[in-house]
């Protein structure tokens, strides 16, 4: 069977949003796009097609993931994306890599959600929030298997539910936009805008529906793990976003007649959206 026909059938059936049959095939495909061998993959390569470099990187106990450090050669394009990277230093002093790697035990609760992130995540670089209190996470098409995630201060159940959002959040964007490569799912650019409940504003019909994409899979994670003893104590947290981003999917209900989105869109935003 084709990969064309196989993201065909994904669309019209894709939950779980995590699954790895196709995450899979989908990462091969775009790994063998790439002008760089496996072990030359980092952040800095991607973006800056010509340089060839190692990346400082960091185990995290228990995966292949690894925590990429910073490189000034990037600064540019830390600045074009308002990211603010952590150093190396403060990646020690924050014990970052501990965090991450609680917060990918508490994702692999769903055994094929950790499956699925250490197929599609190869690098996570850590940045800076705005505050304690807000998180902030990044992903960019050009850089198929990294996402950039912040971690909180300080350690608890609930940060490390937040950090799970996060990570679990821009891994979809990685998987839409594989996805992407193989059937466009929105039309040209327009220059049209469609309300986006995440943004409380206008965007291209691309951003909603990747905000449905990744809210959907974060839905979905919620609550099949509300009711496990590991997060007991913080059920009220999780009942919370589970209500706050039901109420954000309410308000796309007729996003699939958006006239930006193909045929394939349609279906894809038809099969997302929950039925209650």
């Amino acid at each position: 069977m084709e990969l064309i026909e196989q993201v065909s059938n994904f669309l019209n059936r894709p939950m779980p949003l995590w699954e790895n049959g196709l995450t899979s095939l989908l990462v091969l495909d775009k790994s063998q796009q790439l002008n760089l061998i496996k072990a030359d993959y980092n952040i800095e390569n991607c973006v800056l097609r010509q340089v060839k470099t190692k990346a400082l990187i960091f185990d995290i106990a228990g995966t292949e993931i690894k925590i990429e450090a910073p490189t000034d050669t990037l600064n540019n394009f830390y600045d074009s994306h308002g990211l603010e990277p952590l150093s190396e230093l403060l990646i020690h002093k924050l014990g970052v890599d501990t965090k991450i790697s609680d917060t990918l035990n508490m994702l692999a609760l769903i055994p094929a959600i950790s499956d699925f992130l250490k197929n599609i995540v190869k690098t996570i670089q850590v940045i800076r929030p705005e505050n304690e209190e807000t998180d902030i996470s990044y992903s960019h098409p050009e850089i198929p298997f990294s996402i950039f995630v912040s971690v909180c201060e300080a350690s608890s159940l609930r940060s490390t539910l937040r950090v799970a959002e996060s990570i679990l959040h821009e891994a979809m964007h990685l998987k839409l936009t594989l996805v992407e490569n193989i059937l466009p799912l929105i039309q040209p650019f327009s220059g049209n805008v469609f309300f986006s409940p995440w943004r409380d504003e206008k965007r291209p019909a691309r951003g909603v529906l990747h905000g449905l994409f990744v809210f959907r899979a974060i839905l979905d994670y919620f609550t099949t793990i509300i009711d496990r003893p590991e997060v007991k104590p913080e059920r009220p947290y999780i009942e919370s976003r589970i209500a706050q981003i039901k109420t954000d999917l309410s308000q796309l209900k007729d996003f699939a007649s958006c006239i930006d989105l193909t045929k394939d869109g349609a279906i894809l935003t038809k099969n997302l959206l929950p039925s209650s």
